[in-house]
């Protein structure tokens, strides 16, 4: 039984204002650290666990921006699809189109996703743990409880997002090739004008959502916090935005 398409389109609009809602609260993370950065060599003193904390904070807002990062460059390569009268993009075009009904997609989405478990492990479970530093820093009154309690909460959150994620990655795939596969019959059927039509409704139904969860994602990452690491350097706050979204840009490649 085929999925109402309104539902669809619905649930995808859901699965990204909760992309959103996430984000906003996973900013608390990298406000914190921040501010905590600029006490950093006060904080070595303080605790031996400062660094380590710091790198597992900087991990955690990483897997957050590759993960939603990798859902809007997704669909923005199905809102983005050419049927102009140009043999090369109509091909780009059916391949993505083809791509998407392979199942591509989804695996590229799955492997971008959100690591709640180990999350949890390096949260909670390894000693000393990233909570003990959160309540160490607060019983030495470098944290308000108020601060402590949200960082708190932003953990709680992530732990409980395996679910929530599954269901969007669903929701968005079942999207995504109901969509696929009605642009591709028309292309077969040379009612090019229909399909564009197809495209113009991709792009008017996700533009306002698909705006504010680009609006998060850069306001979480374009001071660098939580930098990517390379064997050789670290990347620096100025290319880090660019190279989240160089990292995805090839989503549908061969």
């Amino acid at each position: 039984m085929e999925s109402d398409p309104t539902q669809l389109t619905q649930l995808v609009i859901n699965g990204i204002s909760l992309s959103v809602t996430t984000l906003t609260s996973i900013r608390v993370l990298d406000k914190v650290r921040e501010n905590l950065y600029k006490k950093k060599n006060k904080l070595r003193k303080l605790s031996s666990h400062t660094d380590k904390a710091f790198n597992e904070l900087s991990n955690i807002l990483d897997d957050a921006a590759i993960h939603y990062k990798a859902i809007d460059n997704s669909l923005g390569k199905l809102e983005g699809l050419s049927l102009d009268d140009n043999d090369m993009a109509m091909k780009e075009s059916r391949r993505v189109l083809s791509d998407i009904m392979a199942g591509k997609l989804k695996r590229n989405l799955k492997d971008a996703r959100l690591r709640c478990g180990e999350i949890y492990k390096v949260w909670e479970k390894d000693k000393p743990s990233l909570h003990d530093w959160f309540a160490f820093l607060y019983k030495k009154s470098y944290l308000q409880e108020s601060v402590l309690q949200e960082i708190e909460s932003t953990f709680s959150s992530l732990f409980n997002l395996d679910g929530p994620y599954v269901r969007s990655i669903e929701n968005i795939t079942g999207y995504a090739e109901n969509k696929a596969s009605i642009i591709l019959k028309l292309l077969d059927s040379n009612d090019i004008p229909s399909a564009k039509i197809e495209v113009k409704k991709i792009k008017d139904d996700l533009a306002e959502p698909r705006q504010e969860l680009s609006r998060e994602l850069a306001n979480l990452t374009k001071r660098g916090y939580g930098a990517i690491k390379t064997k050789s350097t670290e990347i620096k706050p100025k290319v880090f935005y660019e190279t989240i979204w160089k990292r995805f840009s090839r989503l549908f490649s061969k």
